[in-house]
């Protein structure tokens, strides 16, 4: 995969994850292309997964996450420390994502 999206995972709540094999950029968010005016652009993606699903566990979805923090730009987010121990913390894939469905992954008020 290229584009920046090399190495993506994705986990439901019962903690089964396919392997993402392609992601293309299909489309735009909003007017103007879904640009802003602080240059930030909302995108539609569209994967493609393997067959084969395979089943995590709280940990390993804890450990994935926590390694995505050390290869990208997690830490400009303002609330970057909240948000790590948020995820040390976590008992559950549940409340994992209850972590990140809270969020807004946007600098931008635009939106």
């Amino acid at each position: 995969m290229r584009d920046g999206y090399e190495g993506v995972f994705i986990v439901d709540s019962d903690g089964w994850s396919p392997t993402v094999t392609k992601i293309v950029k299909v489309g735009t968010i909003g007017p103007f292309w879904g640009w802003n005016i602080l240059g930030e652009q909302r995108i539609r993606l569209a994967y493609t997964f393997d067959e084969k699903w395979k089943h995590m566990s709280v940990e390993e979805v804890k450990a994935r996450t926590l390694e995505s923090f050390r290869s990208s730009d997690w830490r400009e987010q303002e609330d970057f420390d909240e948000l790590r121990e948020g995820v040390v913390r976590a008992q559950s894939i549940r409340e994992l994502i209850q972590i990140f469905d809270r969020r807004s992954f946007t600098n931008s008020r635009w939106y």
